[in-house]
């Protein structure tokens, strides 16, 4: 009895006689009790014996018959962390949910193996899976059920205008899904659009009608499409919250699954190296970012699984094939240079990073929860500016997206554009320290991307997601504003 006490805490989630609840109390030698110690157990149902009170003294406090007081040996503790964890988590900025989240979870997982017979020992070995970020399916699946309710109420929810479709009726409107869309990519004459559905659509722009689906019983997603991209040979590489990767041959229904991730793509970037290869790198909830080489069979195509996030990693960006940056829930960014297998840790961010941008080879931009965006020089190892972009009297807003705009490859860089979850859009110089020189506020809704074109007097193209991607344009500007439905 005396050993397992020594591993308890107060505030521990814990099973006695396959009641769950968290315990309250710890003493030895008690008055008119027998010597040794005693464990006080506060139930999350009426199955006790007591409030708190043993004998006339009270211990603890609880509700009437929801307190307990027993040996060590008759405990079962659900997790070896104190479950302060997730307490202090409680503490802190908004960004340290996740960790709140993993405490429940591995709570729920070891007190669902404990109450269904498994050992304590196979108990923690879930647990273990849970911590490391291993995707559960049932737990996805329970998520679907839910997901398909949501989504069924969440369409009286939206705006009226969204239901009916774009103020500027020039154009094509295609009705792809009963299901919100996510994700975009376009390259050449076809636009790939990711949905809720657990499918794609592909829409040939020239035609202005759909051209492909991308879903099969055999081939596809199995849950929500987070992410969507094409190679630079014309392929297509999706992500969901399945923690699949799916690259989807040229034309078809056909795709080869790529397995690396445990939970949900958040990010991805597909892009070509000097020698001409196909490059992908994804970001997952899983706390791991993958670099895939997509010129291998799909069995041999994961490059590289890069581990030092201790938070779900959030989005991306890429300067060369060999360098990049990441941002996680923790207000922690990651610099990486994959061919030297070296990282960087980079926190002091305000809540989750929300967006990165490389300026050039040698500098990016870091966006997060606060509406604050920074400036951080490789070589000199720090961050060289600070900007409120999103950030006013009535309070901040995420950063949503940062776009860098060149008038060419080889010209320096001028405008860099941040949308924010504040509804404005921001113009800053990169050249004067990055003051702003245009804001624009049209949008009504919170922004968390935008897309930069070149629009002439002769020829326009826009794309409206109904419901959840709205695009309106803004001189040379085009903002891509997403309000969720849920």
């Amino acid at each position: 009895g005396q050993g397992a006490a020594e591993h308890m805490e107060v505030g521990q989630r814990c099973v006695v006689d396959g009641n769950t609840g968290e315990i309250a109390f710890l003493g030895s030698d008690l008055p008119d009790l027998p010597s040794g110690m005693w464990v006080g157990v506060v139930y999350d149902q009426p199955v006790g014996k007591n409030d708190g009170t043993i004998k006339g003294k009270k211990y603890f406090k609880c509700q009437k018959n929801h307190g307990h007081l027993v040996r060590p040996d008759k405990v079962k503790v659900l997790y070896a962390e104190t479950a302060l964890l997730g307490r202090k988590a409680t503490a802190g900025h908004a960004s340290r949910s996740h960790a709140l989240n993993d405490n429940y979870m591995e709570n729920f997982h070891a007190a669902y193996a404990l109450l269904s017979g498994e050992t304590p020992e196979a108990a923690k070995q879930q647990v273990a899976k849970t911590t490391q970020g291993a995707a559960r399916m049932s737990a996805l699946e329970s998520i679907g059920k839910l997901t398909t309710q949501l989504e069924t109420l969440s369409i009286w929810s939206t705006r009226a205008s969204w239901k009916s479709g774009p103020e500027n009726a020039e154009g094509t409107l295609l009705d792809l899904s009963d299901r919100p869309n996510t994700c975009i990519s376009v390259w050449g004459g076809e636009a790939v659009i990711g949905s809720t559905d657990h499918a794609l659509y592909g829409i040939d722009l020239v035609k202005q009608r759909k051209s492909r689906t991308l879903y099969t019983k055999t081939h596809g997603h199995t849950e929500w499409v987070t992410c969507v991209s094409h190679t630079a040979d014309g392929r297509v590489l999706s992500g969901g919250m399945d923690g699949k990767l799916c690259l989807w041959n040229k034309a078809g229904a056909q795709c080869s699954d790529l397995q690396g991730h445990s939970a949900s793509i958040s990010d991805m970037k597909a892009v070509q190296s000097d020698g001409g290869g196909n490059f992908a790198f994804t970001s997952s909830y899983d706390k791991t970012v993958c670099v895939w080489d997509l010129s291998k069979h799909a069995s041999r195509a994961l490059a590289s699984s890069l581990k030092g996030h201790s938070a779900p990693v959030l989005c991306m960006a890429v300067a060369e094939t060999s360098s990049l940056v990441s941002g996680d829930r923790d207000g922690v960014a990651m610099l990486w240079d994959v061919e030297a297998n070296k990282s960087r840790r980079i926190p002091g961010h305000g809540g989750h990073i929300t967006s990165l941008a490389w300026l050039d080879g040698n500098t990016f931009l870091v966006g997060a929860q606060d509406g604050k965006v920074k400036v951080w020089d490789v070589r000199e190892e720090r961050f060289i500016h600070q900007i409120a972009a999103h950030v006013t009297q009535q309070g901040s807003g995420a950063v949503g997206n940062i776009v860098v705009r060149r008038t060419s490859p080889n010209m320096a860089t001028t405008d860099v554009v941040t949308a924010g979850a504040d509804c404005r859009v921001q113009v800053l110089d990169a050249r004067s320290g990055f003051q702003p020189r245009f804001t624009f506020t049209e949008h009504k809704v919170h922004l968390v991307t935008c897309s930069m074109y070149k629009l002439s007097s002769t020829s326009r193209t826009s794309y409206t997601l109904s419901p959840w991607l709205e695009v309106s344009f803004l001189v040379e500007l085009v903002t891509e504003c997403c309000s969720p439905t849920t």
